[in-house]
């Protein structure tokens, strides 16, 4: 008997779902639709972090323009996040969390480099960028306007803290 993978029945979903909603018409929101395509997108950033690749990971992040990366763009992430549904708020915990993870196994990275024993050589203006990116999840987690939970905002200061060590 023949086991599909996950990210064959994924993708084979994800492309019935916009197939359907292209060329058969619909009668969903445009606030609907738009998070409907955010949570597909989203779906592939989980499937990308979960196979091992972190600056691809965070290319989608960029993309989406979900969460702020950058401290200039904290007001306009978090007002944009409120147009989107509560399905979309709703996985904002995991997608937070995941991001963080993202960036610090990238930190991680950069600061061991190929060869590099010491941190004392690694490239400190990628490791900067990097803790910006970590400061800018954390305060733009912080002013969401609903309740996290309150282990993944430790858990987000705990790798911050981590990356500033």
């Amino acid at each position: 008997m023949h086991r599909f993978s996950w990210d064959f029945i994924d993708c084979v979903i994800t492309i019935v779902l916009l197939y359907r909603y292209s060329s058969m018409g619909h009668t969903a929101r445009q606030n609907d639709l738009a998070s409907l395509c955010t949570l597909l997108d989203l779906m592939e950033f989980f499937d990308i972090v979960k196979k091992g690749h972190p600056q691809t990971a965070l290319d989608i992040l960029r993309r989406l323009k979900l969460v702020a990366l950058d401290l200039h763009d904290l007001d306009q992430r978090v007002s944009g996040l409120r147009q989107h549904t509560d399905e979309v708020r709703h996985v904002m915990p995991d997608v937070l969390f995941t991001a963080m993870k993202v960036l610090y196994d990238l930190f991680t990275i950069a600061r061991s480099g190929p060869g590099i024993s010491s941190f004392a050589s690694a490239d400190h203006t990628q490791l900067n960028a990097l803790r910006l990116q970590a400061r800018a999840l954390i305060t733009f987690a912080g002013m969401l306007p609903y309740c996290m939970p309150g282990d993944i905002n430790a858990r987000l200061v705990q790798m911050e803290v981590l990356m500033e060590a």
